[in-house]
């Protein structure tokens, strides 16, 4: 019969992890660089529906999102 050690076994398996980590984190350096937002604008129409708008022209995209205030806590006092 041919049993393993499972200590052996474990040791093996970590080794190889633990030496190339141990390498690639010596040579790896991270630089922070400043990053530069788009401006925000922010408007409220007549009606009250509040817009905000990021202009941002690197791809030729456009996407939207709609958020709706609702639920309980937005009613109106006495209409609940």
């Amino acid at each position: 019969m041919n049993k393993k050690n499972p200590k052996k076994t474990l040791a093996s398996l970590l080794l190889p992890v633990f030496l190339l980590l141990s390498v690639s984190g010596s040579h790896c350096v991270v630089l922070a660089q400043e990053i530069e937002l788009p401006p925000i604008e922010r408007a409220t129409l007549d009606n009250g529906l509040k817009v905000i708008v990021i202009e941002h022209h690197e791809l030729p995209v456009v996407a939207f999102r709609l958020v709706f205030r609702s639920g309980a806590a937005f009613d109106p006092p006495g209409k609940a």
